[in-house]
């Protein structure tokens, strides 16, 4: 009761976007309370990207831009901060990875 969490806007797979978020949120708030990671992108099934391109931008995002985000934000997280990770159960790696192959 009485928290009032506050919704910023970040493409966590531009550079660009996460010094400039970091930079907001420490002028505007002193850091981070509570880091919620749930970023993340799925290829509709009937995508026409191969598989290999699917699984590389997949990571790209889903991985990799995770971990740099959660990197880059860690000196303004607080010291009684906390960091949440968020996935879905299609987070399993290579579930439709291997789909693919099995059709």
């Amino acid at each position: 009761e009485g928290l009032k969490p506050v919704f910023e806007q970040l493409d966590i797979v531009s550079e660009e976007s996460i010094d400039n978020f970091a930079a907001r949120i420490k002028e505007k708030y002193g850091g981070i309370d509570i880091l919620c990671n749930n970023a993340g992108i799925a290829y509709d099934s009937d995508s026409n990207a191969t598989p290999v391109e699917k699984s590389e931008v997949t990571c790209a995002t889903n991985l990799i831009a995770t971990i740099n985000v959660t990197e880059k934000l860690l000196p303004i997280i607080k010291k009684e901060g906390r960091i949440c990770q968020i996935a879905s159960m299609c987070g399993h790696f290579g579930k439709d990875l291997f789909q693919t192959h099995r059709t």
